[in-house]
């Protein structure tokens, strides 16, 4: 069984209320007043325990209305670290084979029959979680595809210019 909690409004009351009586205490004893007041007979002194009460036990509301608040906020923060845990172990968790040359994932055979079936990688990580691919080249891959490029467009340049000097010539 949980303990009951001690909220702060009821602390900040009871401070106020403590006040309250101290002061009318002090009054009394140091002051000399010749009787015990709790409701003080001066409207000045009357009106600044009033404040004070107020104060103290505003305090105490706005104290437990920010633990609320807080601890709602904790709260969330543990469910969606729970949730990120969750996916990391769904994306990262186990063992994918992967094919050493094409990098293509070996996907489970559902059907029980022993058929293996083969995907790419980024439909494998797109299907399995909400990552989505944009492809393009890295700078030495596009250094190496472009002189492939150039190179083959050199040759059809070349083999286009020798047609017709060759017809040219079988013609003459």
């Amino acid at each position: 069984m949980k303990p009951k909690k001690i909220k702060y409004t009821l602390i900040g009351l009871l401070i106020a209320v403590g006040f309250w009586f101290l002061d009318s205490a002090i009054h009394f004893f140091l002051y000399g007043e010749y009787q015990f007041e709790l409701v003080p007979r001066d409207l000045n002194e009357l009106w600044m325990r009033t404040a004070i009460l107020f104060l103290v036990t505003g305090f105490g509301i706005y104290i437990d209305i920010s633990i609320s608040r807080m601890k709602k906020v904790l709260d969330e923060r543990d469910q969606l670290h729970l949730k990120l845990q969750e996916t990391l172990t769904l994306l990262l968790g186990g063992f994918v084979s992967i094919c050493c040359e094409c990098k293509k994932v070996r996907l489970p055979d559902k059907g029980g029959k022993g058929n293996e079936t083969w995907d790419s990688i980024e439909s494998y990580i797109s299907h399995h979680s909400k990552i989505q691919f944009s492809h393009g080249y890295c700078p030495e891959c596009e250094r190496k595809f472009s002189r492939e490029i150039d190179e083959r467009i050199s040759r059809h340049q070349s083999e286009a210019l020798s047609v017709p000097l060759r017809l040219v010539k079988q013609n003459t």
